[in-house]
Formats: structure tokens, C-alpha cells, sequence
């Protein structure tokens, strides 16, 4: 994620974000669903994993403060926990509003007992700390909100992995074969360890800092596992490499991925019927949504100018030293 704007970057985030909007669509309509779409939204999310490491490397300040100098660890702390928040505010301001309203709209009034409200507070609360992995809170509230987890298990680790890939090359091999023994031992297409995705999230800043490393060939390590696993590399290196003016429906998606990942199921349960918001019919609940959707979008943006912009600018910070 970054502010800066790159007409390939915006269209691999559409096409991402459009790939697990499709997957969620055609499986909640389906009779019966359809696993073997899963791939579709497996693409959709690995492609988010590289695009996020790329981005995080290509926005990162060069005269950031570097933890392998001692006598300025201190200074280098409070850099990265500046960084750190910055991120988590982008990502939170919006996430945490998603969850409230989604809790009031199609939960919360359902609850009639103090055991079901307890449960959902609990999950909620689980939710707010990225901790909802135990069973039964992964998929509570945002289904979605899973690959959250491993999205901020990457921000905190980014300052290092950033570091060691700069480095040290070669050992963007080891996080190929890490993520492949995680993928062996897990199975499936999707977890919320982070080490199932960290081959991707690596990949990325690779890119960014050197696109002709030999060492992005570790890529096809995936392929041992399935040929599958190796697309969303091919597609992400051969797009990103090409520059060309996309349309401007691509740039809008690529600004707001965000809250189409937060918000595409909640509109997608209506029109299927699993979910209602109180009494109204289907029709006065999409437009509540939409209205409510549109709300907190511009109070999240709010928040992000006034916490992000006053406080947590890192990269001004950086430049002025």
C-alpha cells in the first residue's frame, strides 16, 4: 500500500480485488458451491501479498534510520513504531468501523440472549486485535478480515525483512522454502499464518528494490507445490513490468481496495439473503448499507488526514534528516 499512483499497480490491485469479488459471488450464488473457485480468490489474495511487499519497499524512506547501527537504535525504535502506526492507522480506521456497523446491521439485533451477545462481543474484541484465529471467530464477523492477520504480521516484520532481502539477496530463497514447507504442512489455498504467504510479501520488495535479481527465480519453488501457486508471480512480474495509462476505473479501485474487501460480502449476503438488517426489505437494507458503506469511508479518510498527516509522517521525517 502506498500514496504513490502507478497505472500497472492499480490495475493488478483491481484485477486482485475483482478476482476475490468474483470468487465470493459465484460460491454464495452457486447451488451447490463451487470449490474448485477457490483458486480464483487464492490468485486475488497472493497478488495482494506481493503488491503490499512491493509497495511497503518502493514507499519506504532510503534515509530511514537502520537498526544494524547501535548508537542510533533508539532514535531507529521510535522511527519504526512511527512507521508501524502509520500503517495500522490506514488500515484500522476503516477496519474497526467495518466491524461495528457490520455487528449493528446484521448481528447484534438478532442476539436475544446475554450468551449470544457476550460471544459476538468477544469476537468483535478478538477482531479488533487480529487475534480472531481461534475456532469458531476466523470467519465471525468479515470473513475476509482473515487476511488481515498475516497483513499485520508483515508490517511489524517489514523493517527487517526489508532489511535482510537488501542485504543479504539469497535469503529471499529461504522465505521461498519456509513458505513452501508451510503450504506442505497447512494444505489448502488459504491460512492466516503468515508464513503461507510470506514467499509473496517478500517477492514484492524484491521487485521493487531490484527487479533483475537472480534470486527472484526462487519464485518457482511454488511450483513443487502447484502450478497454481506460481501464477500470481508471472502475473504480478510481467505487469508491473509494462507501463501503460489505464483507465480511470482502475485507479479508483486500486485507491479503494480496501473498503471493497471490508464491505463486497456484506452486499453480496443481502442479495443471496443470508443476511437482513432488521425489518427492512432487501431492497432498503442495500441502500442502508450503501449510505452507511459511504459514511464510514469518509470518516476513515478523516481520521487517516488527521492522525496519518499531523502525527505519523514518517517519510517527511526521514527526508529532513
Amino acid at each position: 500500500m502506498g500514496d504513490e499512483r502507478n497505472s500497472s499497480i492499480d490495475f493488478l490491485r483491481a484485477l486482485a480485488i475483482g478476482l476475490i469479488v468474483m470468487f465470493h459471488a459465484v460460491y454464495a450464488f452457486a447451488k451447490p458451491p463451487n470449490e474448485e473457485l477457490r483458486s480464483l480468490g487464492f490468485i486475488g489474495v497472493s497478488l495482494f501479498f506481493i503488491i503490499s511487499g512491493f509497495l511497503l519497499a518502493k514507499n519506504y524512506p532510503e534515509k530511514s534510520p537502520s537498526l544494524a547501527k547501535a548508537s542510533r537504535f533508539w532514535q531507529s525504535i521510535k522511527f519504526y513504531v512511527k512507521w508501524f502506526l502509520n500503517r495500522y492507522v490506514k488500515i484500522a480506521s476503516l477496519y474497526y468501523l467495518a466491524l461495528i456497523a457490520t455487528v449493528i446491521l446484521f448481528f447484534w439485533w438478532k442476539c436475544s440472549t446475554e450468551a449470544c451477545k457476550s460471544g459476538l462481543l468477544k469476537d468483535l474484541l478478538l477482531h479488533f486485535t487480529f487475534l480472531h484465529f481461534e475456532p469458531g471467530h476466523i470467519y465471525g464477523i468479515i470473513n475476509s478480515a482473515l487476511f488481515l492477520i498475516p497483513l499485520m504480521a508483515f508490517y511489524i516484520a517489514f523493517p527487517a525483512l526489508y532489511w535482510l532481502i537488501k542485504k543479504y539477496d539469497f535469503s529471499i530463497s529461504l522465505m521461498f522454502a519456509a513458505t513452501l514447507i508451510a503450504r506442505v504442512v497447512l494444505g489448502g489455498l488459504v491460512s492466516f499464518n503468515p508464513v503461507y504467504f510470506l514467499g509473496e510479501f517478500c517477492f514484492g520488495i524484491m521487485v521493487a528494490k531490484d527487479k533483475k535479481n537472480i534470486f527472484l527465480f526462487s519464485s518457482l519453488l511454488m511450483v513443487s507445490y502447484s502450478a497454481l501457486a506460481f501464477v500470481p508471480f508471472v502475473l504480478f512480474y510481467a505487469i508491473s513490468s509494462v507501463a501503460f495509462s489505464s483507465p480511470r476505473i482502475f485507479t479508483w479501485v486500486g485507491k479503494n481496495t480496501l473498503p471493497i474487501f471490508l464491505f463486497h460480502e456484506s452486499f453480496i449476503y443481502l442479495l443471496t439473503g443470508s443476511y437482513k438488517v432488521y425489518t427492512l426489505s432487501k431492497a432498503g437494507a442495500l441502500v442502508l448499507t450503501a449510505v452507511v458503506t459511504l459514511l464510514l469511508i469518509y470518516i476513515s479518510s478523516k481520521i487517516n488526514k488527521f492522525i496519518c498527516g499531523r502525527y505519523l509522517n514518517t517519510k517527511q521525517e526521514a527526508e529532513s534528516k
